[in-house]
């Protein structure tokens, strides 16, 4: 069975603000086993957006999200679990399956992957893909992709309540 090709959508951030506003607005969508991919250099923003949005599913200020590159996995309550994987420091493709990561990305929480390009193979099913680009200083270009019919409506609403957010007076 072959894959559909998935839509596409590129929005560009003139802020640190505005990847805050991109971060609420997929995860005021999210659910238990939901699994966001990130993917772009170091320093383009992943660990940053996956900060906003665990704001927003209502991990406590009292638990600072980091990058978790040297533990692999943190956990953090909310409203749902989160759980934040960060790939980055992994070489092979067994030791990340040797990481156990199937529970993560079938779990009870919603899963954020930094490096996603080193899960490898076999991705889950159904995703949502986060791309990266550092064009200045302040400024990132974002490219979303959905993998599957459910992810593909969540991209929709977000960029939806993303943009209402930009038109709203400050």
């Amino acid at each position: 069975m072959t894959r559909r090709e998935s839509p596409v959508v590129t929005i560009h951030l003139s802020t640190p603000e505005e990847t805050e506003g991109l971060a609420q607005a997929l995860s005021g969508h999210l659910g238990p086993g939901d699994v966001i991919g990130l993917d772009g250099e170091l320093g383009a923003g992943k660990t940053f957006f996956v900060q906003a949005a665990c704001r927003s599913i209502g991990v406590s200020e009292d638990f600072p999200v980091r990058s978790p590159s040297f533990a692999v996995i943190h956990e953090y309550p909310g409203r749902m679990p989160v759980y934040h994987i960060d790939l980055y420091r992994m070489r092979t493709t067994s030791e990340i399956s040797d990481l156990g990561l199937e529970e993560y990305l079938q779990g009870d929480g919603v899963t954020f992957v930094e490096w996603f390009e080193k899960l490898g193979d076999p991705k889950p099913d159904a995703y949502i893909l986060l791309c990266f680009e550092i064009l200045d200083e302040r400024s990132r270009r974002v490219t979303l992709k959905a993998e599957g019919a459910r992810y593909e409506e969540m991209v929709r609403r977000t960029v939806a309540a993303f943009a209402k957010r930009l038109r709203r007076p400050g």
